[in-house]
């Protein structure tokens, strides 16, 4: 019996040597898939491969372990937690169609649910105050020169076109 794909290698080794298991490694080497490694770095190769696995299985029992603890818990409440999901859920569904028709979604004006977009914000009403303002000033103004008589608006009014 031939190491698989080892030439003209296989007929000068005892074919002892060649079926043992350990032996293939070294070979490798010899059929160019760059330098094969020794007995030891196979061995190294498997007893890391070991210690990895034996890691991940005691961490995944921990996981698990940790899991059913959790679980215990929260069995009473289970009922309950499916209920609030359903809840939830509804919530969702429904502010979802709000947001599609542009409404804003707070729970305590239901009746009166209100256009998004269609109120000012702060700066804007500020402004919109000052303007009133300053636009019944003018008004008491207008009132005030035209009682006080025609010379009067003249001069007035000269000035403040700048």
């Amino acid at each position: 019996m031939r190491a698989p794909g080892s030439g003209v290698l296989g007929l000068t080794l005892s074919s002892q040597i060649e079926s043992s298991a350990r032996f293939h490694c070294l070979v490798a080497g010899s059929r160019g898939r760059g330098g094969g490694e020794g007995v030891e770095e196979a061995e190294d190769r498997r007893k890391r491969g070991r210690i990895r696995r034996k890691r991940k299985r005691s961490k995944r029992r921990l996981k698990e372990k940790t899991r059913r603890v959790r679980m215990k818990k929260v069995e009473g409440q289970d009922e309950k937690r499916r209920v609030t999901g359903k809840r939830r859920r509804a919530k969702r569904k429904r502010q979802r169609a709000l947001k599609k028709k542009n409404w804003c979604g707070c729970r305590r004006r239901k009746r009166r649910r209100r256009r998004i977009g269609k109120r000012k914000t702060k700066g804007e009403m500020r402004r919109s105050e000052e303007q009133r303002k300053k636009e019944e000033k003018e008004e008491k103004e207008k009132v005030e020169l035209e009682r006080m008589g025609s010379k009067r608006t003249k001069r007035k009014t000269g000035g403040g076109g700048g």
